[in-house]
């Protein structure tokens, strides 16, 4: 069993700990807080009450998620940021698809139950419109706590409910059902948009359905497949970049990068670096791992010791949203020796992003540290979430050569 690497560290940079859960706390959460009290500072008991409510629900809705993940022995960070938040968790062993959905759907069933206790407790029924509307007090509850848990149960991405429709739709096709899910999820919120616009009733909701319908077709341009007639161009161009970035790392100064690539982020870091500007660097590789930030391939050609400095300069817990920032990121972990680092980090990045490769290099790295028997269960999970790249020729698995489950698994690879 493993932990992740330095969280010992990250819980001592965590703003407080709620349930012996760290808490990080972000200027954006506070920053949205404000912008909430400011659209609704027309009635400012409302808006006193609704940014209370928001503050403490919105927590005690990643402790939801955090406490199952708990349960089911991972270990559960918090963050929040602009009126949303996430627990980031880190298994000690592969979670079943039943698991992750018990987590998921943890969240906002605490946020749900969280509202409505308040509410008992305030002597109102949370089932009677009625005495809910009677006081701004109780709307703010409501608002805050029973409607947005249910909200985020709708059965479309980014939303909880997405995320365990795309857990059933993986199941049922491995490697195909979250797409499906997406395109669900696309026609859904582009159809929600397309309705609050001509409804002055919901019209006021017009920016927050556009924002997850440009999530959605966001996610799905960034998983299309080119053109047939395209391929060699992309492969052209890719290489191009590949020179030029190995001629950044070479010479300090970037080759010439062919139309839609940018230096890696890297790359800039490294400059940054060797500039004095640390801090600035480690922001640039921070936000990396939290948005796309243009296209650009892996820092090949880099020496392993600054890539080393660079990679251990980004504080835990790291952040997992961008799925090919952090997919490079793994591997330079494992490139430089960082194994434990690794399969941590990976372990998490599967958790959010379920892709095959990404259980296979959690599975290099347990290798490399000793940890056959968990490594052969990741092996299994890429298998089973649609295929695996080679196994044979993987020096980082040879030490599995021998062993009969490993030799099973590469027949049913084959076959």
């Amino acid at each position: 069993m493993w932990r992740v690497p330095g969280s010992d560290d990250s819980t001592q940079r965590a703003t407080f700990r709620a349930l012996g859960f760290p808490v990080h706390v972000s200027a954006g959460f506070l920053l949205g807080l404000l912008l909430l009290f400011a659209l609704n500072a027309s009635d400012t008991r409302f808006a006193i009450w609704l940014v209370g409510a928001m503050a403490v629900l919105t927590l005690v809705h990643e402790l939801g998620h955090a406490s199952a993940a708990r349960a089911f022995g991972a270990d559960a960070t918090i963050s929040l940021n602009f009126l949303v938040g996430w627990a980031q968790y880190t298994p000690g062993r592969q979670l079943t698809r039943a698991e992750r959905a018990v987590i998921t759907v943890a969240g906002p069933l605490a946020q749900i139950a969280g509202g409505g206790a308040a509410l008992v407790v305030a002597g109102v029924n949370p089932l009677s419109s009625d005495q809910i509307l009677d006081d701004v007090r109780w709307i703010a509850l409501w608002w805050a706590g029973p409607a947005l848990g249910l909200l985020n149960l709708v059965p479309a991405l980014p939303l909880d409910g997405g995320h365990l429709l795309g857990l059933a739709a993986d199941r049922i096709a491995p490697g195909r059902g979250m797409r499906a899910v997406l395109w669900l999820s696309a026609a859904v919120w582009c159809g929600a948009t397309a309705y609050v616009l001509v409804d002055p009733t919901w019209r006021g909701f017009v920016l927050v359905t556009a924002m997850l319908a440009w999530f959605s077709i966001r996610e799905l341009r960034n998983g299309s497949a080119p053109a047939p007639g395209a391929i060699d161009a992309a492969r052209r161009s890719v290489d191009a970049a590949r020179q030029a970035e190995r001629t950044g790392w070479a010479t300090g100064r970037p080759g010439l990068f062919p139309p839609g690539f940018v230096a890696s982020p890297w790359l800039r870091a490294a400059g940054l670096a060797a500039a004095g500007r640390d801090s600035s660097a480690t922001q640039l590789l921070v936000e990396m791992l939290q948005r796309d930030t243009g296209t650009w391939v892996p820092p090949e050609g880099a020496p392993v010791d600054q890539l080393r400095a660079l990679a251990l300069s980004i504080p835990e817990p790291a952040p997992v949203e961008a799925f090919h920032a952090g997919w490079v990121f793994q591997g330079v972990l494992h490139q430089v020796g960082a194994f434990e680092q690794s399969a941590a980090y990976g372990a998490r990045l599967y958790d959010r992003h379920r892709e095959a490769r990404l259980a296979h290099d959690v599975a290099r790295s347990l290798a490399r540290l000793g940890q056959d028997d968990l490594a052969m269960e990741w092996l299994t999970a890429a298998h089973a979430d649609g295929g695996l790249v080679s196994l044979l020729d993987d020096p980082d698995l040879a030490r599995l050569a021998e062993r009969a489950d490993f030799r099973a698994l590469v027949a049913r690879h084959r076959s």
